[in-house]
């Protein structure tokens, strides 16, 4: 064999043990233990920042279960999500401890920080991520960096608007009378009698084939986008009118629309979903609201 030959083989070998030296071996033998040990009972308050910079979500117990917020809004937090979040951090099983001159070379790179604040007055802290491909979490301020069975951090990957309840409203069963109350118009009250949707009086009569248009436009209403920048201090100003739906057996069910220059759209919101108000176009909140416009005496 020649000696560049030698040299060569030489040089491949060095870096062949340089990189096996480097890459992110266990520091022991393996090993797999319940780092994050929380009673889901005993958890007051759980916090979820993700990173780098990204959104804080605020999870809460109340007295009628979990609140999510953002700072800014809350809504109720889904129980499936929630428990999600509870079985993920019992779940979470440490496999090695990585080297640390190995998270030198490769830095440990967080997606998500949790805190979890206990009713005895302690807070558990962790960091969930990656190095390299390697999953990986950290314990508040312990410099060791655990690898780690799985991915929980998609678990806490959570954005606020996923958590809220997206329906306007939805009916289980058939309206038997329908009132429009507005905030500038006389009022039109409606009864089901016969197949036909009759007025006091008999003033206004529309058979229930000719109603089907209305609420062709209201069950159609779904996947709305929120009314985030809508000014709640408005709503008097604003208040365009309020339909109410009764029902056999159910409860009633009210929608209240919003419009203005003021605001320059139409907003809906439902007594089903008080929490949120949602966005339609004006020329559609219009058709909806002033239905019975379109069958009133000229």
């Amino acid at each position: 064999m020649k000696n560049k030959h030698l040299v060569l083989l030489f040089l491949v070998v060095l870096a062949c043990s340089k990189f096996l030296r480097d890459i992110p071996w266990p520091s022991g033998p393996e090993f797999r233990n319940a780092i994050v040990k929380i009673d889901s009972t005993a958890v007051r308050r759980i916090e979820i920042a993700q990173k780098p910079a990204g959104d804080t979500l605020f999870l809460e117990k109340i007295d009628s279960g979990w609140a999510a917020s953002n700072g800014f809004r809350t809504c109720k937090m889904p129980q499936k999500m929630l428990s999600q979040i509870f079985q993920t951090l019992s779940e979470i099983k440490t496999v090695n401890i990585l080297k640390s001159k190995l998270t030198e070379k490769w830095p440990f790179s967080p997606d998500v920080a949790v805190a979890v604040f206990l009713e005895n007055g302690k807070t558990e802290k962790f960091e969930l991520g990656k190095i390299q491909t390697i999953n990986c979490l950290k314990m508040g301020n312990s410099p060791d960096i655990f690898e780690i069975e799985g991915n929980p951090a998609a678990a806490f990957q959570l954005n606020f608007n996923d958590l809220r309840e997206k329906n306007l409203l939805q009916f289980s069963e058939k309206p038997v009378s329908i009132s429009f109350n507005y905030k500038e118009l006389p009022p039109v009250f409606f009864k089901l009698e016969d197949g036909k949707w009759v007025a006091p009086g008999g003033r206004l009569i529309i058979l229930d084939e000719n109603f089907q248009p209305f609420f062709e436009k209201i069950t159609a209403l779904k996947n709305l986008p929120f009314a985030d920048d809508f000014d709640e201090n408005l709503e008097k100003e604003l208040f365009f009118g309020k339909i109410t739906f009764e029902f056999p057996t159910a409860s009633p069910i009210s929608l209240t629309g919003f419009s203005g220059s003021e605001y320059g759209n139409f907003v809906l919101q439902s007594s089903q979903n008080i929490e949120n108000q949602f966005l339609i176009s004006d020329s559609l909140g219009q058709e909806i609201f002033l239905f019975p416009k379109n069958w009133l005496p000229k």
